[in-house]
C-alpha cells in the first residue's frame, strides 16, 4: 500500500513568539493527524529553546493528541536546529518523508546557519511544507524574512507554504498537502 509508506514529521514551534498563535497551531497539528491515513512513523518535534523529539506509529497517535494539546510555549525558538535532528533522523530511510512545520518561521537560536539547513535539505529526500502563522506585524523586516525563509524550504522540497488565518482554512491546506 502506497500510504503506508509515508513517513511523516511534524515541528511545532512552541517559543515566545508564537504564543499567541499556539492554539491556532496546536489544533492545526491535531487536525492534521486526524486527517492523516496511517503513516508508516510519525516523528514529532515539539521545539522553542529546548528540542523534544517523540516517535509513534499509527497505534499510539492518541498521546500525541495530547502532547500537542499540553505543549507550552516560552523561550528562543531553535527551528534550524530542529529541522536538523529531524533531517538526521530520516536520513538513509526509504520512502516519502514529508516534513509539517508550523512555526512562524522566525530563528533566533540554533547552532545552524540557514545555509546548512538548505544543505542539508538539498542532500535530503523530505518534503517540507510550512503552515505560516505570522506572530510579527505583516510587511515588518521580520516578517518578510521569516516568510522568504519558509519560501526556500518550500521551493527547495518541492513543497508548498500555507498561511492559514483561521481554523477553517486547514482542511483545504491537508487536502492539498495529501
Amino acid at each position: 500500500d502506497e500510504i503506508l509508506t509515508l513517513d511523516l514529521g511534524m515541528l511545532l514551534d512552541t517559543s515566545t513568539s508564537m504564543l499567541e498563535q499556539l492554539k491556532l497551531s496546536q489544533e492545526a497539528a491535531s487536525r492534521f493527524l486526524e486527517s492523516v491515513p496511517r503513516a508508516r512513523e510519525l516523528i514529532t518535534i515539539f521545539f522553542d529553546h529546548e528540542i523534544r523529539l517523540s516517535r509513534y506509529d499509527s497505534e499510539n497517535q492518541q498521546g500525541l493528541f495530547d502532547r500537542i494539546h499540553a505543549a507550552k510555549g516560552g523561550g528562543d525558538t531553535a527551528l534550524y536546529d530542529a529541522m536538523a535532528v529531524y533531517l538526521s533522523r530520516v536520513e538513509g530511510e526509504t520512502g516519502r518523508k514529508v516534513l509539517v512545520l508550523f512555526t512562524d518561521g522566525e530563528d533566533s537560536r540554533s547552532e545552524l546557519g540557514l545555509l546548512e539547513v538548505m544543505q542539508l535539505l538539498r542532500s535530503s529526500r523530505v518534503t517540507v511544507y510550512p503552515i505560516c502563522f505570522p506572530s510579527f506585524s505583516p510587511g515588518s523586516s521580520r516578517a518578510v524574512k521569516s516568510r522568504a525563509v519558509l519560501q526556500q524550504f518550500a521551493d527547495l522540497t518541492g513543497g508548498t507554504l500555507f498561511f492559514p488565518s483561521a481554523s477553517r482554512d486547514l482542511t483545504g491546506i491537508y487536502h492539498r498537502i495529501l
